[in-house]
């Protein structure tokens, strides 16, 4: 995936970056509520809105999930729920492509740490879940990549802290 989205971002010739998986759904006025937020804000570089999950008539409830995430919406900074400046993307750098499947974890964690954010109590994004997702089918590796690039984070922070 993180080299899908690098190749994406080469690729893509506007001020704004916008990720949408395959198995997902943008709301229709997804793009244009988040242009809106950078019209109305010229020092925002990045924004985020809800999400809501569904699955795929008589598929399964994924390993792992709780029933609950069903119901209502959730606030979550995913590639899929975002907008992101052309130059907030830049100074960020690529998706790290040695991780398999938390590269846009660690990534959206640095660029909203690093940006002026705008999350946006609007759903955005309808997110798929079942059986075969990358996270699904990798739940291991998802769980050690997190776990990884926490105590790099801890590791990096004692280090900055005098």
């Amino acid at each position: 995936m993180p080299q899908a989205w690098n190749q994406g971002i080469a690729a893509a010739c506007s001020p704004f970056i916008a990720f949408l998986d395959s198995d997902d759904v943008w709301v229709a006025e997804k793009l244009e509520w988040q242009v809106a937020a950078f019209n109305r804000d010229s020092r925002l570089e990045y924004t985020f809105g809800r999400i809501e999950f569904f699955l795929q008539a008589n598929e399964p409830l994924p390993r792992g999930f709780r029933r609950e995430v069903l119901k209502g919406s959730h606030l979550v900074p995913a590639p899929g729920s975002s907008m992101i400046c052309r130059s907030a993307v830049e100074r960020m750098g690529p998706f790290q492509e040695g991780i398999q499947i938390a590269s846009d974890i660690e990534w959206l964690v640095r660029l909203r740490e690093t940006s002026i954010t705008l999350p946006m109590d609007r759903v955005v994004l309808k997110k798929r879940l079942h059986q075969n997702s990358l996270g699904q089918t990798s739940i291991a590796t998802l769980k050690s990549e997190v776990l990884q690039l926490a105590r790099k984070r801890a590791a990096a922070r004692r280090i900055a802290t005098p």
